[in-house]
């Protein structure tokens, strides 16, 4: 299993990542991990076959800002990417504020 490393920003909003993208990676492949860190950036262990490559990589170009570094040759049928995605606008402090509840 060839592995590719890709360092990438978001074009949206942190929700919209968070909502669209993992709907993307899924319908070309399979995240097998995902880290949330704070509110500064998402990491993604994606697992995608080298027959949908060009077009997942097509599709992934529409959300997301990243330089495109596939290798020459490329041995196998699975790719492992390392997708790391930071956001606009982080201040790497995420706060969840969660409203007191009446009555309570």
């Amino acid at each position: 299993m060839q592995k590719i490393y890709w360092k990438s920003y978001a074009k949206t909003s942190r929700q919209d990542i968070l909502f669209n993208l993992p709907r993307l990676i899924n319908s070309y492949g399979l995240i097998t991990n995902s880290t949330l860190l704070s509110d500064y950036c998402i990491n993604f262990v994606i697992e995608v076959e080298m027959t949908v490559l060009n077009d997942f990589v097509c599709e992934l170009q529409k959300q997301i800002e990243f330089t495109l570094i596939i290798p020459e040759r490329i041995d196998s049928e699975i790719i492992m990417i390392y997708l790391s995605v930071a956001f606009k606008n982080a201040s790497g402090d995420l706060k969840n504020l969660i409203p007191n509840v009446p009555g309570g």
